[in-house]
């Protein structure tokens, strides 16, 4: 998990034995309070920024950080715990970068949105059993009428978790959704599970946007896989020009190898909600900034 991203971090702070920081350790003995020259900073700040962008980090976000970065260094002395120092300086720093928020409603209607394959049924069923546990009654609408067997798919899941299902046999989702909700109203919450749409299909993300009018969801939420990287930036801003949405569920964390786009969602204003990091019914968590920054640093 973020293996690309957490090395980025480990070469910068190397090992005890290094002297990749640029302060020789005898001096660091000597010297409580020891600054690091503008040589020094440009270096360090230089190599996380190329780290970063191997790890997927997009160019200008991995730029904000090698700037901020090397003012921090130059503005700072540090002591003989230099590294755990720069440690918790690039924690703040990545800090500013992720954006999470926290599922406040009591109940209402939570719409999944997203390109195909990205595990939005799968996640549908996560979430609701999620609410479930936390005494909650969930029912699932199951809006992918054009995936084969995807009602089939999303019936074995609820069965199999016990989770209420709504489905029918219309090949139109709109109204599949309103009849759906029609006979939910006891229910607490009402997770939508759409079919995944391109980013360049103009007509079916047309489609999408009169569903979200007509329904007004209380929670629109895109279901990204974190190993998508950097292309899900253009897709995310694709579904922007039509829909308006609230967040991210980033799924298959566990699998993310590179890291760099769990930042830049956050970077260019779209909030983590929640995060699936594996195959069980309870691999998916509230996202929590520190916690991810804790993984990567």
């Amino acid at each position: 998990m973020f293996d690309k991203l957490k090395n980025a971090f480990q070469k910068l702070l190397g090992k005890d034995d290094d002297i990749r920081l640029g302060i020789v350790k005898e001096t660091v003995a000597k010297i409580v309070n020891v600054s690091l020259s503008e040589q020094e900073a440009n270096r360090i700040s230089d190599q996380l920024f190329y780290d970063l962008l191997d790890a997927d980090v997009p160019f200008d976000l991995a730029n904000f950080i090698k700037s901020q970065l090397y003012r921090e260094l130059r503005s700072r002395k540090f002591s003989e715990n230099y590294r755990e120092e720069i440690r918790e300086l690039l924690k703040g720093i990545l800090l500013q970068y992720i954006s999470t928020a926290q599922l406040d409603l009591q109940r209402g209607i939570i719409m999944l949105i997203g390109p195909n394959g990205y595990g939005k049924t799968t996640t549908a069923v996560k979430l609701a059993y999620m609410l479930k546990m936390r005494g909650k009654r969930v029912r699932i609408i199951g809006a992918d009428v054009f995936r084969a067997a995807a009602r089939e798919q999303l019936q074995e899941l609820c069965k199999r978790y016990e989770i209420d299902l709504y489905v029918d046999d219309s090949e139109r989702p709109l109204s599949t959704i309103i009849r759906g909700l029609k006979s939910s109203e006891s229910y607490d919450f009402i997770i939508i599970d759409t079919a995944g749409r391109q980013d360049m299909n103009v007509n079916l993300l047309r489609e999408l946007q009169n569903i979200q009018q007509k329904v007004n969801p209380d929670l629109v939420l895109y279901v990204l896989e974190s190993s998508v990287g950097n292309s899900s930036l253009h897709q995310l801003r694709e579904y922007r020009k039509f829909i308006k949405i609230d967040g991210i569920i980033y799924t298959k964390m566990d699998l993310d190898s590179a890291g760099g786009s769990v930042l830049a969602a956050g970077y260019y204003g779209f909030p983590l909600y929640f995060i699936t990091y594996g195959q069980g019914i309870q691999d998916i968590s509230a996202a929590n900034a520190q916690d991810i920054v804790d993984r990567i640093i």
